[in-house]
């Protein structure tokens, strides 16, 4: 995968997030309804999720990072999950109390969700972005 965001990376992501709402809902913890995507190139992770109370919430992506579409989907689906969480009331609850990134529910819960749909996902979305360039 090319370490550069383009217009393709960013259509393809933007379709993982579509994808994900489809499935997943929107957040009942999100009061404002939008999330933005951004790809970030210092970041120094694959991806983050950020937000702040009743104003927005985004996901952060480090392109370069990822070695192919199933790695980026992985993360988004990732990210997308901590969106659907109560990061606000619990995340930093679970840390301050024995929790680390490597056992903290949320954080596992993450991953397991992601795991387990990213290969659908992808394939969904590039039946669409398929169907799209034939039309």
């Amino acid at each position: 995968m090319k370490h550069t965001p383009n217009k393709t990376t960013m259509l393809y992501a933007q379709y993982v997030l579509l994808w994900c709402y489809f499935n997943y809902g929107s957040s009942i913890w999100n009061s404002t309804g939008v999330l933005n995507l951004k790809v970030k190139s210092n970041l120094n992770h694959y991806g983050h999720y950020y937000y702040e109370i009743d104003k927005k919430s985004e996901i952060y992506v480090n392109i370069k990072f990822h070695k192919s579409l199933l790695e980026l989907t992985d993360t988004l689906i990732h990210e997308y999950t901590h969106h659907m969480q109560p990061m606000e009331y619990k995340y930093k609850y679970y840390l301050d109390n024995g929790y680390n990134l490597e056992n903290h529910p949320f954080e596992v819960e993450a991953r397991r969700v992601a795991r387990r749909d990213a290969s659908a996902c992808k394939k969904w979305v590039l039946n669409r972005i398929k169907h799209e360039n034939l039309t």
